[in-house]
C-alpha cells in the first residue's frame, strides 16, 4: 500500500470517534498490519499506545498461525464475493461475514512475558473498486467462555466414557444372566422365552401352585409321622411345630401375612420357607422318617426355591435389557457436540429400518414381544447421517417395545414397523417424494395434552402415565433426540394415541386410561427423486 493510502485509512479512523467505545474495534492495512485501534481493542489484544501501534503486524501476535491464515483467507474470499456478487468459490462453504472466527492470540505483558488468550474476530475488507485497501474488525475476549467450553467438553467426554463403561458392564451382566436364566428355567419346566413373556399374574400363579404342592407333600409327611413311634427320635417338638406352621403359609401367603404384604415380596417369602423346611428335615436322624416322602418334600421345596429365584432374575434381566438402549442413546446424545460431524450420504431407509429392528430383537424377545416389519416400497433412498438417523429410529422402536403391555391371552404382543412411500403431495409435512415410517404399539396411553402441548418431546420429560404404569427405566431424551434428528433431516415426526377399544370406556370414566391404547408414531422423511 502506498503511504497516502495508509494516511487515508487513518483519516477514516479519525472521522469516526471510536476511542471510548466499549467494543474493541481496529483497522488493518492490506498487509494485515495495525493502522489504528481503540482503547477496548488495545486492552483485549495487549497492544501499545496508538502512537506506537502503526505497522505492527497482526500475524506476529497471533499464536496459531494456521488460524490466522484461515481468517485472512476467509476475509479476502468475502471481499471477492462482495465484488463479484456471484456466490462462493467452487466447493467452498458460503461466506458469512457476520460469523466471527475464534483464534488463539499471543499477548505480551509489560514485563515481556508471553501468554495466550482466546479472542473472537469479526473482520470485513475495506475495498475501493476491486482493490482491497485494508480491513476493519471487531474483537471480543472469549477466554472465559473458551475455558468454560473446554471444561464442558471434558466433562461431556468423561460422562460419555462412564456411560460407555456402564453399557459394556450391562452387556456383560446380561450375557451372564441369560444362560443362567435358561438353566434355571429348565429346572422348573419354564423355557426362557416362555418365562420372559409370561404375564406377571401367570408367574405368581405358578409360584403359588408350587407352594401348594410343597404344602401337600409336607402335610402327607407329617400325617404319616403321627403314628410312627420314631417321630420324637427324628426331630424335636419345636421342629415339628415349625413344619406344621409352614403349611398354611405355603397355601395362602397373602392371607397369612395380611394385606400389607407386597406381591413382589412373595418370592423371597416362599423361598425362605422352602429353605427352612429343607434345613429342618436335614436335621432328622437317619432312618427315622420315610425316605420316599422326605425326598418328595425336598424336591418340592427345591422346585419352589428355584422358581422363586427366577422372579428377581427375570426382573433384573428385563431391567438390564430395558436400560441398555437408553444408556447408549444418552451417551450418543451427550457426545454429539464433541464428536466429528458425520457427512450426509445416500442410504436406503429399508436397510436402516432392518438394522434397527435387528439390533433391538434381543430386547424385544426379552420382553416377549414380536417386531413386525412391513415394507410396501422398494426405492427409499434418503440423504442422511447414518449414525444419527439410526439412533432416532432405534429410540422410537425401543420406546414402542418398552411401553407395550403383555397380553393375557391370544397372540404374542407385537410392535408394528411399517415403511411406505406415498405419492408426492400425500405427506403432510414433506413436499415432493417422501417416505412414511409408522411405528405402532398396544399399551401405555399418552394423554392428548402431552401431545398437543408437545411436552412429550421435552428433554428429560417422561409421560406421566408411563411413569405410573411401569417401573421402567429411562432418560427422557429418546423422543426429544429423535425429533431433533428427524427435523435435521428435513422431516417431521407426529404422534397419535387412542384407546384400542374406543367403546369400552368414556373419556370421563376413571378407568379410561387404565385400558390399552394404540399409540402410533409417524415419521416423514424426504426421498431422493
Amino acid at each position: 500500500m502506498v503511504e497516502e493510502d495508509h494516511h487515508h485509512l487513518i483519516d477514516l479512523w479519525h472521522r469516526v470517534d471510536l476511542e471510548e467505545w466499549p467494543v474493541g474495534v481496529f483497522i488493518l492495512d492490506e498487509r494485515a498490519r495495525f493502522v489504528a485501534a481503540n482503547k477496548a481493542a488495545r486492552q483485549i489484544l495487549g497492544l501499545p499506545q496508538a502512537d506506537a501501534l502503526q505497522h505492527l503486524p497482526f500475524a506476529e501476535r497471533c499464536k496459531d498461525k494456521a488460524e490466522c491464515k484461515k481468517l485472512w483467507d476467509k476475509v479476502r474470499r468475502c471481499a471477492r464475493e462482495k465484488q463479484e456478487a456471484s456466490g462462493c468459490e467452487k466447493d467452498q462453504p458460503p461466506c458469512d461475514p457476520h460469523k466471527g472466527t475464534e483464534i488463539r492470540y499471543r499477548l505480551i505483558d509489560e514485563q515481556g512475558r508471553e501468554t495466550t488468550r482466546w479472542i473472537r474476530l469479526f473482520c470485513q475488507p475495506l475495498t475501493e473498486g476491486e482493490v482491497i485497501r485494508g480491513y476493519y474488525a471487531v474483537v471480543a475476549n472469549t477466554e472465559d467462555a473458551h475455558v468454560l467450553q473446554e471444561r464442558l467438553e471434558s466433562l461431556t467426554l468423561d460422562i460419555g466414557r462412564v456411560l460407555h463403561a456402564v453399557s459394556t458392564a450391562l452387556v456383560m451382566v446380561s450375557s451372564a444372566l441369560r444362560p443362567t436364566l435358561e438353566f434355571m428355567g429348565r429346572q422348573t419346566n419354564f423355557a426362557a422365552e416362555v418365562l420372559l413373556s409370561t404375564p406377571e399374574e401367570s408367574f405368581f400363579e405358578a409360584l403359588s401352585q408350587r407352594a401348594r404342592i410343597l404344602a401337600d407333600k409336607l402335610e402327607a409327611l407329617l400325617q404319616n409321622a403321627q403314628g410312627d413311634p420314631r417321630k420324637h427320635e427324628a426331630l424335636l417338638r419345636p421342629q415339628w411345630e415349625f413344619l406344621e406352621q409352614q403349611i398354611p403359609r405355603l397355601r395362602a401367603p397373602y392371607a397369612f401375612t395380611g394385606e400389607s404384604f407386597s406381591r413382589t415380596a412373595q418370592p423371597a417369602f416362599l423361598r425362605l420357607i422352602a429353605v427352612e423346611i429343607r434345613n429342618t428335615l436335614r436335621r432328622a436322624r437317619p432312618h427315622t422318617l420315610p425316605r420316599s416322602q422326605v425326598r418328595e418334600v425336598h424336591q418340592a421345596a427345591e422346585s419352589l426355591e428355584i422358581l422363586s429365584l427366577l422372579a428377581p432374575l427375570v426382573t433384573s434381566y428385563l431391567a438390564i435389557a430395558q436400560l441398555a438402549r437408553p444408556l447408549d442413546a444418552l451417551r450418543d446424545f451427550i457426545t454429539t457436540n464433541v464428536r466429528e460431524e458425520e457427512p450426509f450420504e445416500e442410504m436406503g431407509l429399508r436397510g436402516l429400518l432392518r438394522e434397527a429392528s435387528e439390533e433391538l430383537k434381543e430386547f424385544a424377545n426379552a420382553r416377549g414381544i414380536e417386531i413386525r416389519l412391513e415394507e410396501s416400497c422398494v426405492h427409499t433412498l434418503c440423504k442422511c447421517q447414518k449414525r444419527d438417523i439410526q439412533r432416532a429410529l432405534m429410540n422410537l422402536i425401543h420406546n414402542a417395545i418398552k411401553y407395550t403391555w403383555p397380553r393375557q391371552r391370544g397372540s404374542r404382543p407385537w410392535v408394528l414397523v411399517r415403511l411406505s412411500c406415498p405419492s408426492p403431495g400425500k405427506c403432510q409435512h414433506v413436499h415432493g417424494p417422501c417416505a412414511q415410517i409408522m411405528i405402532e404399539n398396544w399399551g401405555t396411553p399418552i394423554p392428548p395434552d402431552e401431545i398437543e402441548d408437545e411436552t412429550i418431546f421435552q428433554i428429560g420429560y417422561r409421560g406421566r402415565l408411563a411413569k405410573d404404569r411401569l417401573e421402567s427405566l429411562g432418560t427422557g431424551i429418546g423422543l426429544a433426540d429423535a425429533r431433533h434428528v428427524i427435523r435435521k433431516h428435513k422431516g417431521e415426526i407426529t404422534i397419535t394415541s387412542r384407546p384400542a377399544n374406543p367403546a369400552r370406556h368414556h373419556e370421563r370414566d376413571p378407568e379410561y386410561y387404565n385400558q390399552p391404547f394404540l399409540t402410533r408414531v409417524t415419521v416423514e422423511l424426504p426421498l431422493i427423486s
